[in-house]
């Protein structure tokens, strides 16, 4: 119980210091996510990208489509 507590604090505080960062470029949180998944794995569908960052389906295509904004 107490690896997972502290898991859990760890993953809030990059969650936090991500947010953060993605913040002073003007991205939310999830673009920033969908920009480094592409950065890290290149080319990759809208259904693999939202795989890959564990979004909902119909959240995905707005995600994107505010990046291209």
């Amino acid at each position: 119980m107490k690896i997972l507590i502290g898991l859990h604090r760890n993953v809030n505080a990059l969650h936090k210091k991500t947010s953060k960062i993605a913040a002073e470029y003007n991205l939310t949180f999830s673009q920033f996510m969908v920009l480094e998944a592409l950065y890290s794995k290149g080319d990759m569908s809208v259904g693999e990208v939202r795989e890959r960052i564990l979004s909902s389906v119909g959240t995905i295509p707005l995600i994107v489509n505010n990046l291209k904004k």
